[in-house]
């Protein structure tokens, strides 16, 4: 199959990367995040002293978010049976789909078993489902085909998402 090769060389650093990309781009991080100090300071503005407390006991939250994005991502890169994850493979992407070479093992996938495509911590995400996706660095895409493969990706899966 001719079209775009992509070695990967795939750490745990990137998956853990990711994962805490996507937790702070999640809306509810994001929520989360502001409900304490903007109860706060509403109080604050307002000086009604029990809306000032409510934001004060909120304000806990803000350090667990990044805490769990944190845990959220050091099981991802380390979860138990996740070795065979950072292996090298060989991504060679087609007209007709995506071919994967690992030591020891083939793959094909058709364009049609990925759901959508995206960029997070400086990393392709090629999604099969909402919450499922294969994560291919960035830096391994040679820079000269690079926007062939984003051309390819938007012809093949559709537009680039968030």
């Amino acid at each position: 199959m001719t079209g775009i090769r992509v070695k990967t060389t795939l750490t745990p650093r990137d998956v853990m990367r990711v994962s805490a990309v996507l937790v702070f781009r999640n809306r509810m991080s994001v929520m989360l995040l502001a409900v304490g100090p903007l109860w706060f300071v509403l109080g604050l503005w307002s000086g009604h002293e029990t809306v000032m407390r409510l934001g004060a006991t909120l304000l806990w939250i803000v350090p667990i978010v990044p805490a769990l994005a944190l845990l959220a991502g050091s099981y991802s890169a380390y979860r138990p049976g996740g070795r065979a994850t950072y292996e090298s493979a060989e991504w060679v992407f087609g007209a007709e789909g995506v071919e994967i070479a690992q030591p020891g093992r083939d793959a094909r996938a058709e364009w049609g078993d990925f759901t959508r495509w995206r960029s997070a911590g400086a990393c392709l995400l090629l999604h099969t489902t909402k919450r499922r996706y294969v994560i291919i660095p960035w830096r391994d895409v040679p820079d000269d085909e690079r926007g062939g493969l984003e051309e390819l990706l938007g012809e093949k899966i559709g537009g680039r998402r968030r």
